[in-house]
């Protein structure tokens, strides 16, 4: 039988910050043109990736009890969250190539997310300074 040392179990308070690290990256494309969100996502299937990236971030970030968010950083995630799982279909086509890719994301379902994505990105400024020091990351 197999057993995991102690050393090997996953920290909780580690858990988090990777995932707010890769939550952070998502939206901070969520927040972008779509040129840049495609060229981010490297035009293969960015629409999906982006939506899946973000939702399974936010849910780590809402769902962590020591996350601390602010009610106000709650209620923005949480809204920003229903916006992006309620995108139809029609924005999110599953394309492999750049052509896809970019007619996704200038689909006009995506526009009204970029301006609520980036005020959440500026409003959590403090998480993520405190998952940097974390990782023992600086600021740029």
């Amino acid at each position: 039988m197999l057993g995991l040392a102690v050393s090997d179990i996953p920290d909780p308070v580690e858990i988090f910050h990777n995932r707010y690290l890769w939550f952070i990256g998502a939206l901070t494309q969520l927040s972008r043109d779509a040129v840049t969100q495609c060229q981010h996502g490297q035009n293969f299937n960015v629409a999906w990736e982006l939506q899946d990236e973000f939702l399974t971030g936010a849910r780590t970030v809402l769902h962590y009890a020591d996350s601390g968010l602010s009610d106000e950083q709650r209620q923005l995630l949480e809204s920003l969250t229903d916006a992006v799982q309620q995108l139809p279909a029609s924005a999110i086509s599953g394309s492999r190539t750049s052509e896809g890719s970019l007619r996704d994301m200038n689909n006009p379902c995506w526009a009204p997310l970029r301006e609520p994505a980036s005020r959440l990105l500026k409003s959590l400024a403090s998480i993520t300074d405190r998952t940097n020091a974390y990782f023992g990351k600086s600021k740029p």
